[in-house]
């Protein structure tokens, strides 16, 4: 198992994975909460940031790309915990966002998508970093 280093903003209850040398920010939230707190952090407007939000609530998941203007990418990819789903559909859903998150930096920095191979264990090292998240997460509810 591949576990990048991540670490926790304790003011919004974000997560940030450290994705190497790649100019871009990957962030990860659980529930409606952290999500509106990490929005309106990152876009400094509460009402656009409620409005995003809201309109969230009924997915399942979501990757969204923030920031492009600065010089690097913000990417923030986001799990409504508040959706009762099983593990299985939440490992899917982990899996399919963290496919929209690495196609959304190969867009910005033009990387070469032929090759498969690397593109297949940069997914899976997103994966299971946020499977550890989200695991240790839901724990720490309980």
């Amino acid at each position: 198992m591949t576990v990048l280093n991540y670490e926790k903003r304790k003011s919004t209850g974000a997560y940030y994975i450290q994705l190497g040398v790649f100019p871009a920010y990957f962030g990860f939230t659980i529930g409606y909460d952290s999500t509106y707190k990490e929005l309106s952090r990152l876009l400094k407007n509460k009402a656009e940031a409620r409005r995003i939000a809201d309109e969230l609530k009924e997915c399942g998941g979501y990757t969204l790309q923030l920031d492009a203007d600065s010089g690097s990418l913000t990417i923030l990819i986001g799990l409504n915990a508040e959706l009762e789903r099983g593990s299985i559909a939440t490992a899917g859903t982990i899996v399919h966002e963290c496919v929209h998150a690495w196609d959304l930096l190969n867009e910005y920095i033009k990387g070469d998508q032929s090759c498969s191979e690397m593109n297949a264990y940069h997914i899976q090292a997103m994966s299971e970093t946020l499977f550890e998240i989200y695991g240790k997460e839901m724990l720490s509810e309980k």
